[in-house]
């Protein structure tokens, strides 16, 4: 991904499908599934359904959870 392509996703208010995340943070759309199902994520901030009921995530808020992890 280039800097402009990341740029262009980097904003609190570009949502993605699951596989775009996959190529932003290496996580696999199972690890994604996996963190929303076991409410690691919460709806509306880090992920909602869309029209076609399909998820997308934002990548804005996944990387501000990221970043707040206990590093000990």
């Amino acid at each position: 991904m280039t800097a402009s392509q990341l740029q262009e996703v980097w904003h609190p208010d570009y949502w993605c499908l699951m596989p775009k995340m996959e190529q932003i943070f290496g996580y696999t759309v199972e690890a994604l599934r996996s963190k929303i199902s076991r409410a690691q994520l919460v709806q509306g901030v880090h992920w909602r359904k869309g029209p076609d009921g399909r998820i997308v995530m934002n990548p804005y808020n996944f990387n501000a959870w990221l970043v707040s992890a206990d590093q000990s």
